[in-house]
């Protein structure tokens, strides 16, 4: 396990020092996340994400085989800088369509490092080179978040920095599209925790609504009920009905980072002669996406694997014309 925890250090201290020219392979998620202290401390916002031809020219994002995505981290609701003693390094992950998101190996990773704006200065992470070819399709979608890892000094083991992330829609249409739900073909007890992913939370619906409970359109919806499936990682077997699992919904407006909203309540259906649980989250607010300007992101998580994004709105492609100053930097 020293070994384990060394390796990791050497490549963040690595990934710190090296130019995005070269080709710098990210780490995967270990055990060691599970096994870390776990301090809920810091927002990470992907600021930009500009596409590009392979030759590094500024091209459509129909047109874009590459992008270069960046990351800042601020302190948790507000926007002065995350300043940090220890090597923190952060994961790009990536959902396509309705895919759960997962860890991107990405080569060019330069972070942290410092960068100055006026008289503020403080810390950047670069993901370049990220591979977005599945966008030219304007079929597909891509949604980027950002997760963490990190180690501090310790006698047994590190501590995890946690972060809340917003989400990057990559797309020329960046709403979700999802018009056939998943149908479990059976179920199963759940895998023990483990660092791999062993579930996929699934959103299975976004059902807008008024006041009164009747459905509308979603710019005239002030709440919604949403309906999540769980499945085991990479299959249509649902967990089984005795599962009794907390599921977490979170919800970002915009750029703001996913914060957590609501619990889901477990209600048990059958569908095709299986019998499975389902957890439904009532009456949610969506009453700023009335407004065609706003929209919200939609994740859930069991405390370990996150489930897909989905967007509610008019318009689900990302608007971020000018980037986030903190204002407060670091020393």
């Amino acid at each position: 396990m020293r070994l384990v925890k060394l390796f990791v250090v050497i490549i963040t201290v690595l990934v710190a020092s090296i130019p995005s020219s070269h080709a710098q392979v990210f780490p995967q998620p270990d055990a060691r996340i599970e096994q870390a202290q776990v301090r809920p401390e810091a927002d990470a916002r992907i600021e930009i994400v500009w596409p590009h031809d392979l030759a590094g020219n500024p091209v459509p994002l129909t047109q874009a085989d590459r992008a270069n995505v960046r990351v800042y981290l601020f302190e948790r609701g507000i926007r002065d800088a995350y300043c940090f003693t220890s090597d923190i390094g952060l994961y790009l992950m990536m959902a396509t369509n309705n895919d759960v998101p997962s860890p991107l190996h990405v080569q060019g990773i330069v972070g942290p490092r410092r960068v100055t704006q006026g008289n503020i200065s403080f810390f950047a992470w670069d993901f370049n080179d990220v591979d977005v070819s599945l966008a030219r399709n304007p079929e597909n979608r891509l949604y980027f978040i950002v997760s963490e890892f990190g180690l501090l000094p310790g006698p047994k083991v590190g501590a995890t920095l946690y972060v809340q992330s917003n989400v990057w829609a990559h797309g020329a249409n960046a709403l979700t599209f999802f018009p056939l739900q998943d149908t479990p073909i059976g179920t199963a007890p759940a895998p023990p925790p483990g660092p791999l992913p062993r579930i996929d939370p699934k959103i299975q619906i976004v059902w807008p609504h008024d006041r009164q409970g009747k459905e509308v359109p979603v710019t005239q919806a002030d709440l919604v009920n949403i309906g999540v499936t769980i499945f085991h990682h990479g299959t249509l077997i649902s967990v089984s009905p005795e599962d009794a699992r907390s599921v977490q919904l979170y919800q970002a407006l915009n750029q703001e980072p996913l914060r957590p909203v609501a619990l889901g309540q477990k209600r048990i259906v059958m569908a095709r002669g299986i019998t499975y649980p389902v957890w439904e989250f009532n009456n949610i607010d969506v009453s700023a996406a009335r407004d065609p300007r706003n929209k919200y992101f939609f994740q859930v998580t069991d405390g370990s694997d996150r489930s897909n994004i989905w967007v509610h709105g008019a318009d689900g492609r990302t608007y971020f014309p000018i980037q986030d100053v903190p204002d407060t930097g670091c020393p």
